[in-house]
């Protein structure tokens, strides 16, 4: 065991203290600040800002040129709280959690509304795959070493062989090991200028880790919210109905691509229709969910082309991939909309909708990214640091961990920092600078490419009376010079935030022109 007692506490006392730096050289800077008695007093105006509306801290990225601290310090718990000799800690780190909201469920009508609870989660890998943000299953997990293999075993009495069977006979699930991130000590010259066993980290705000869960409508929203979505794309034929009549614009009517550009709200309400089996539900698609969705529509849909009664009907499902093919992928046949679509019956509907629940789920696996580690714009985070102090008795050492940091938000990419905006140098474009403007990157471009942009003019382009380039076997490499292209691109945007300026009133807040003097 210890000798005595160890605390793990933010600098200066309490919860860890996070410091905003923007200094270029940021760690020497806090360091040179830390090496007084009291460096509180020149660390204060480096405390990062608080957003009121969430009660949390706000950090900034790297990409606002802002680094974020976190400082700590390891002191003796006994009289005079003496520093603790960093020749005692083993090894040190600290975790980065977020910080979830659940809603507990209304027992019943006289309960209220139903309150919300904070709910730790944890960044973990298991076995090689990282399996992103899973929650603690149990309030104490949030206390264990972060590293499975540094945690107290379960004790087994007998020989070896006898935990072997033992451990064959109750198997467990692969450990979670939760990642941490590096805590160092402060040099030996800054802990004695300060009498206090000084600990710092960088906090982790950006990171290119992504879960590899699979990824899933539930990523993004609750089970409540994913339904609400389905009821909202369910295309009212799927739904329970008595029978429901085409627009006599196009029922009957044989449309083919050159026709989608009809004027014709009642057809562009089909064809919005068609668009969303094929996009968001990928009918046409070889996985398993589409495959699911044609067998259910096949066998509870029909639909009519004629108005006699001793009409069959003919197959929903072929009427739909043939419209699908000629109207939304753009093939060269035609196809004769229905006049009227079956009817439909409480259980048809409902084995749609499941149908329908399945292939969007199976179209968001493969479509949407998965879940980086710091995507979520409205998560709350904070930090937990903790030490491995070395025991006296030669047993492994004693985990210490402090409070957690006050809950902090990370400021999106996309809003401005508090240091001015990089700068970007423009060319003078003129005669005498057009010999510098080389060629300095090239584009490899077939050669359909090539002739489709020579072949069309921008005018036919916008009447939709373009052609397809032909395939002449030759292929090009085109040369550009990146300042020009920098240049044409500024041009552009300067036009557009003038043109959109009429409906968004932008050009007061994200453009600022002010003169300087040209440098002689």
């Amino acid at each position: 065991m210890m000798a005595h007692d160890v605390v793990l506490r933010g600098l200066g006392g309490g919860v860890p203290l996070l410091l905003e730096r923007t200094d270029q050289k940021f760690i020497d800077a806090t360091l040179a600040a830390c090496s007084t008695l009291d460096p509180l007093p020149a660390l204060e105006s480096s405390r990062p800002g608080t957003d009121d509306a969430v009660g949390a801290i706000k950090l900034y990225q790297p990409v606002h040129r802002s680094f974020t601290l976190a400082m700590l310090e390891a002191a003796c718990d006994q009289f005079g709280e003496p520093r603790l000799d960093p020749a005692k800690i083993d090894s040190s780190g600290f975790v980065v959690r977020r910080v979830a909201r659940a809603n507990t469920k209304k027992r019943s009508k006289n309960d209220g509304e139903p309150s919300t609870v904070r709910v730790l989660e944890a960044w973990v890998q298991s076995e090689g795959q990282m399996r992103g943000w899973l929650p603690f299953t149990d309030a104490d997990d949030a206390d264990l070493d972060p590293d499975p293999a540094r945690r107290p075993q379960p004790f087994h009495a007998g020989q070896p062989e006898m935990k072997k069977l033992l451990a064959a006979l109750t198997p467990q699930a692969a450990p979670l090991s939760e990642d941490v991130t590096a805590l160092f000590v402060a040099p030996t010259e800054v802990c004695e200028a300060s009498r206090r066993s000084i600990l710092y980290g960088v906090v982790p705000v950006t990171s290119s880790e992504t879960s590899e869960a699979s990824p899933a409508l539930s990523a993004i929203a609750s089970d409540d919210a994913t339904q609400d979505l389905v009821d909202r794309i369910l295309p009212v034929y799927f739904q329970q109905n008595d029978g429901l009549r085409l627009s006599s614009t196009i029922g009957g009517v044989t449309f083919s691509r050159l026709d989608v550009q009809k004027d014709d709200s009642a057809l562009q309400l089909y064809l919005q229709f068609l668009r969303t089996l094929q996009v968001q539900l990928d009918l046409l698609g070889d996985s398993p969910e589409s495959e699911a969705l044609r067998t259910a529509i096949d066998g509870n849909l029909r639909v009519f082309f004629s108005d006699d009664d001793r009409d069959p009907g003919s197959s929903a499902l072929q009427h739909l991939t043939d419209a699908i093919n000629a109207l939304v992928l753009g093939g060269d046949a035609s196809v004769t909309l229905p006049l009227t679509w079956d009817a439909v019956s409480a259980a048809q509907a409902s084995t749609l909708h499941d149908s329908v629940t399945s292939a969007l789920g199976a179209r968001a696996r493969a479509v949407l990214p998965a879940e980086g580690r710091f995507d979520d714009q409205k998560a709350l985070y904070h930090v937990r640091a903790f030490i491995r102090v070395l025991r006296d008795d030669g047993c492994p050492p004693e985990l210490v961990w402090s409070d957690p940091s006050p809950d902090f938000e990370i400021v999106p990419w996309f809003e401005s920092g508090k240091l001015p905006p990089t700068v970007i140098q423009l060319p003078e474009v003129s005669l005498a600078n057009l010999k510098k403007f080389k060629p300095n990157v090239a584009f490899k471009v077939p050669g359909t490419l090539f002739n489709f942009l020579n072949k069309n003019k921008a005018k036919d382009l916008i009447d939709g009376k373009g052609s397809q380039g032909d395939d002449d076997g030759i292929d090009w490499i085109c040369g550009f010079n990146i300042p020009i292209i920098t240049i044409c691109a500024f041009i552009i945007l300067y036009l557009f935030l003038t043109l959109l300026d009429i409906v968004f009133w932008w050009m007061a807040f994200i453009k600022i022109c002010i003169p300087i003097p040209r440098k002689l």
